[in-house]
């Protein structure tokens, strides 16, 4: 991720950052949250390059710059939002949306949905500010210093999304 941001400072922003509507239709773009300064959010609105494998009007899945297994791919949602652990209980249909256009871009890129590391880097363990969840496949293809610490399932660092889900469910509703 830190080619990401380096390639990221060379890069600049009009802050005009929208999610465009379906195909046909007459729904106007719908102003998304960003920051200018997010590589993530760059690669959203097409300022900054990326191999794009999905996209919908959602969430964006990209190739990692930086590979740590054969599969490596990163779904990001088109609104900025900060990390994982920034995110609520209302935000538990959109990470479980997220896994399956995961699942669902791994199975198309001819990975092993089986035998995949799907989860989030937990902060202060997060280089980009953008939530992002990585897709990683087949584990035996992964270092073991990768598989082990960087992104060994349930611990400090990485979760997994039945986690990540799990640990939303807990928290207390917004007070209204």
């Amino acid at each position: 991720h830190t080619l990401y941001k380096a390639m990221a400072e060379s890069t600049s922003t009009d802050g005009e950052g929208r999610s465009s509507p379906a195909p046909g239709s007459s729904e106007r773009p719908t102003p998304l949250i960003r920051d200018n300064e997010c590589v993530f959010c760059q690669i959203v609105s097409k300022e900054f390059p990326a191999e794009i494998l999905y996209e919908d009007a959602e969430f964006v899945c990209f190739r990692d710059i930086e590979p740590d297994a054969p599969h490596h791919y990163q779904v990001i949602p088109r609104t900025h939002i900060k990390n994982a652990k920034s995110l609520t209980r209302d935000h538990v249909p959109m990470v479980e949306r997220m896994a399956k256009v995961g699942e669902q871009v791994l199975s198309q890129q001819g990975a092993n949905v089986q035998d995949s590391r799907i989860g989030f880097h937990w902060p202060p363990f997060v280089q980009i500010n953008h939530l992002h969840m990585h897709l990683l496949s087949p584990v035996a293809g992964m270092s073991w210093l990768k598989k082990s610490f960087s992104f060994k399932q349930d611990s400090f660092k990485f979760v997994t999304v039945m986690w990540l889900v799990d640990y939303l469910k807990k928290l207390k509703p917004k007070a209204s």
